[in-house]
């Protein structure tokens, strides 16, 4: 019986290694990918800010040229209107013709303008240039941050793979708890008088222990608290959460469970679990 305890106790440690490692890799894991991840998304981010800013500027200043145009055409009807009064009117007395006054005056104002026009123009081949590029960034941005959020995607399923494999450790562990637990409570509570009244101690113990393992297993893995055995009279049950392991009399076997209604957030915040009390 002792081998059998020590070999549980040995797979039981083995583990709860294993358990304590998966775990300890999984957050480091998980907060380094969210760690890298939330500073590229912020530097993508802040590039789409800066291009976007540049693009507005580029559409204001295409906007301002167009207005522009716009007057010219207007200045250039305003000339084809003043060609056709002159040439219809001339002055008799030799001297300055208004008309032909407003006409130069409209040339050369139409001069400046169509170099002003041909700078504006250059600047706008410019800007439609630079909206090419940045339309291309931010394609390339669209693609990284689909990129990002896809490694995003990826971390959350390998975080819940870890997470179950850590479940599943832990889940063992306790499995393996509770045979070294029922060995250790038959051990204690049958380990006197004679041979038959010990083979039929174990055999009620072991019997009574089955039928509450699943509510010692809710104890351990809820709310992480650990089941006792306890000495009481068998009449009344000594708590409302203890379940009958061995009837006899004043010196009955209660096994001592958790308050089920409690919620793992109180569970957390619970006293340490209550080791076994060894028998008398």
């Amino acid at each position: 019986m002792g081998w059998e305890l020590q070999r549980q106790q040995a797979l039981i440690d083995a583990e709860r290694a294993t358990y304590d490692g998966v775990r300890h890799d999984m957050l480091e894991e998980r907060i380094e990918e969210q760690r890298k991840w939330r500073a590229e998304k912020d530097e993508l981010l802040e590039a789409h800010r800066r291009q976007l800013t540049e693009v507005e500027a580029n559409f204001a200043e295409r906007e301002r040229i167009r207005a522009q145009d716009r007057k010219l055409e207007l200045d250039k009807a305003r000339l084809a209107g003043a060609e056709a009064v002159l040439a219809a009117a001339k002055d008799p007395s030799g001297g300055k013709n208004p008309v032909l006054v407003e006409l130069r005056k409209l040339k050369a104002e139409i001069e400046v303008q169509q170099a002003s026009l041909r700078e504006a123009d250059r600047k706008l081949a410019e800007a439609m240039a630079q909206i090419d590029v940045l339309d291309k960034e931010k394609r390339k941005l669209a693609r990284a941050l689909d990129s990002a959020h896809l490694s995003v995607s990826e971390a959350e399923a390998k975080t819940s793979s870890a997470h179950l494999e850590t479940r599943r450790a832990r889940e063992k562990a306790i499995e393996l708890e509770w045979e070294r637990f029922a060995l250790q409570s038959v051990q204690d509570t049958c380990w006197s008088g004679t041979r038959r009244r010990r083979t039929g101690c174990k055999e009620t113990v072991e019997r009574g222990l089955g039928a509450v393992k699943v509510e010692w297993l809710v104890c351990r893995l809820e709310q992480n608290t650990q089941p006792f055995l306890q000495t009481a009279p068998e009449d009344p049950a000594p708590s409302r959460h203890a379940r009958l392991v061995l009837a006899d009399g004043g010196s009955s076997v209660w096994l001592m469970l958790c308050d089920p209604s409690l919620s793992d957030r109180d569970a957390g915040d619970a006293a340490p679990p209550v080791p076994t009390p060894p028998s008398p």
